[in-house]
C-alpha cells in the first residue's frame, strides 16, 4: 500500500472529525436520554466475540458480512456486527441476578462487510433497546414507543415517518395452513421483496442497452420513486424521465411477477402464490388494516398474533404515538430469532430506503445459548440511516458547534499564569478557551472570533499589578477595565 493509500480510510469505514462526530453526538445523545428516560439500563459487551455465538442464531445472511479475526490461541472471532446476542449470552448466565423486566441498552460501535452505499456503511454506532422477561404485548408498545420517542426527541415531525409492525407468528402460522413447507425461507424472501424488484428493474435496464454499471445506480433512483409518497413523490415524477415513472405506473404488475417468480423457485404451487401475494398486499392504519383482515382466511392458530396486533394497538395508542404506525402483512424482519411482534421505521417520503430502526420479539433466544428461557423483545436504530434522515427533517439539528464563552487572553507570556487560573475558576460556570502563548493580541481576537467567543477577557502587566482586567465584548469590539473581584458578577449579568 503506498503512503498516499495509507492516509485515506478504508471503504465504508468512517473517520470522525469534529464538526462530523458533533453531529453523530446529537444523535446518541437523544438515544441515551430517552432511554434513560423511560427507566433503561446502560450495560456493554466485548468488540470480539466467538463465532459460534452467530452461528447459534444470527442466519447465514448476517455470518456473511462479518469480520472475521484470529486470536493468538487460533480462536475464530468476529467483530460484532450486532449487539442482541452479546446480551443474551451476558443474561444467559448471570440473568438470576436481575428482577423482572430487565430493561436495558447500549450504543456499541459495530461492524458489518457489506457493500457501501447510502445510509450504510461498514462501522456504524447503533441504540440497542431490549426489555425481558415480560411476556405482555405492553412491553412490545413500549419499546415501539421509546424508538418513536427517539426520532421525535431529534426534532422531527411524527408524520414525516411510519413505524411499520407485523407479526411473525402471523406469517408463519398462515403459511403453515397452506401447507408450505419452509415457512422461514418464504418469509426471508418477503423480507427481500424490494431487493428482488431492484434486480429485475437492473435486469431491465440492462436489456434496453443500457451499461450495468449504469443500470446498478439509476435502479436505485428507480426504487426510491417505487418507495416514494406525497411532495417527495411529486419532485421525483417531475425530475426522472417518463421512461422510469412507467415503472410506478406498472408497480402491481412488477411486484406480483417478480415475487410470485421468487416463490415458484421455492417450489410453492400457483394458487398458494396467489394467496400468498393476497396477504401480503394488507397494509394500512389501523382501522383499515383490521378490516382488510377480514378478507384473510386466516387458520385458527392466527387469532392469538392478530389478538397481540389489536391489543397492541391500543397500548401505542395509549403511548400517543398511533399516528405514527403502519400495520403491514409483508414486513418480515429476516432475521430467524424473531417470534412475535416485528417492527421497522422508514422515512415517510420514500427518499432513504433504509429502515431507521428495526427489531422485535425474540422468545428463544437466551435459551438456545444455554440460558433459562427468558422472553424479549428489542430493536436497534442505527445512526447513518438517521443522521441523514435527521438532517433533512429536522427543526432542532442543533450539533455541538465548540463555541466558548468567554475566550482569556495574555498580553505577554509573563501573564500566562494569571491568565490560566482566571481560565480555570470561570470554567466552573463558562465554556473558557485560554491560549497563554506568546501570540500578539490581533492573533488572540482572531481565534476569539473563530470560536464564536462572546467576550475576550484581556490581561496585560498593569492589570496584573493593579488587579483589574479589560473585558471585551466580541460582537461590537467595545470593552471596560473591571476590577478582578466584580468580574464574576459583570459576568453573570452578561451571560
Amino acid at each position: 500500500m503506498s503512503s498516499r493509500d495509507i492516509l485515506q480510510p478504508l471503504p465504508g469505514l468512517r473517520e470522525f472529525f469534529p464538526e462530523f462526530w458533533a453531529e453523530i453526538d446529537f444523535i446518541i445523545s437523544k438515544m441515551r436520554a430517552v432511554s434513560l428516560r423511560y427507566n433503561y439500563q446502560e450495560y456493554e459487551g466485548p468488540s470480539l466475540e466467538p463465532i459460534e455465538l452467530y452461528q447459534a442464531k444470527s442466519g447465514d445472511e448476517l455470518l456473511g458480512e462479518v469480520y472475521h479475526v484470529y486470536d493468538s490461541e487460533d480462536r475464530h472471532l468476529v467483530l460484532r456486527p450486532e449487539q442482541t446476542p452479546t446480551l443474551a449470552k451476558m443474561l444467559a448466565r448471570e440473568q438470576q441476578r436481575y428482577s423482572r423486566p430487565i430493561r436495558w441498552f447500549s450504543i456499541p460501535r459495530l461492524f458489518r462487510d457489506e457493500g457501501v452505499q447510502r445510509g450504510r456503511t461498514k462501522e456504524f454506532w447503533q441504540l440497542n433497546v431490549d426489555i425481558l422477561g415480560e411476556k405482555s404485548v405492553a412491553a412490545d408498545a413500549e419499546v415501539i414507543a421509546l424508538a418513536i420517542d427517539i426520532i421525535k426527541e431529534c426534532g422531527v415531525d411524527p408524520q414525516k415517518f411510519n413505524v411499520l409492525v407485523n407479526h411473525r407468528s402471523l406469517l408463519n402460522t398462515y403459511l403453515e395452513s397452506l401447507g408450505v413447507d419452509n415457512p422461514s425461507a418464504v418469509i426471508q424472501t418477503i423480507d427481500r421483496k424490494m431487493k428482488y424488484i431492484q434486480s429485475w428493474v437492473i435486469s431491465d435496464l440492462i436489456s434496453k442497452g443500457m451499461e450495468e454499471s449504469k443500470a446498478r445506480n439509476e435502479s436505485m433512483l428507480i426504487r426510491k420513486l417505487l418507495n416514494a409518497s406525497g411532495d417527495y413523490l411529486a419532485k421525483l415524477k417531475n425530475e426522472l424521465p417518463d421512461e422510469y415513472t412507467s415503472y410506478l405506473e406498472d408497480f402491481e404488475t412488477i411486484e406480483r411477477d417478480v415475487m410470485s417468480s421468487e416463490f415458484e423457485k421455492l417450489g410453492i404451487d400457483g394458487q398458494t402464490r396467489e394467496k400468498i401475494l393476497k396477504m401480503t398486499a394488507i397494509k394500512g392504519r389501523k382501522e383499515e388494516f383490521f378490516d382488510r383482515l377480514g378478507t384473510i382466511d386466516f387458520p385458527e392458530e392466527s387469532q392469538s398474533a392478530i389478538g397481540e396486533l389489536k391489543t397492541l394497538a391500543e397500548f401505542l395508542e395509549g403511548f400517543g404515538v398511533l399516528d405514527s404506525v403502519l400495520f403491514d402483512l409483508s414486513l418480515a424482519r429476516g432475521l430467524d430469532y424473531y417470534t412475535g411482534i416485528v417492527f421497522e421505521a422508514f422515512d415517510a417520503s420514500g427518499d432513504i430506503v433504509r429502515a431507521l430502526c428495526g427489531g422485535g420479539r425474540y422468545d428463544d433466544l437466551v435459551q438456545v445459548l444455554g440460558g433459562q428461557p427468558l422472553t424479549g423483545v428489542g430493536f436497534g436504530m442505527g445512526d447513518v440511516a438517521l443522521l441523514e434522515f435527521v438532517r433533512k427533517n429536522s427543526t432542532r439539528f442543533t450539533p455541538e458547534d465548540y463555541s466558548v464563552d468567554i475566550y482569556v487572553a495574555p498580553i505577554k507570556p509573563a501573564q500566562g499564569p494569571v491568565a490560566i487560573r482566571l481560565a480555570q475558576e470561570l470554567r466552573e460556570s463558562y465554556k473558557v478557551m485560554c491560549n497563554p502563548f506568546k501570540w500578539k493580541i490581533k492573533k488572540h481576537f482572531n481565534i476569539a472570533d473563530q470560536y464564536g467567543a462572546k467576550y475576550a477577557i484581556v490581561i496585560g502587566p498593569r492589570d496584573v499589578e493593579q488587579g483589574t482586567c479589560n473585558l471585551r465584548k466580541m460582537e461590537d469590539g467595545s470593552s471596560e477595565d473591571i476590577p478582578m473581584t466584580e468580574l464574576r458578577k459583570r459576568l453573570k449579568d452578561l451571560l
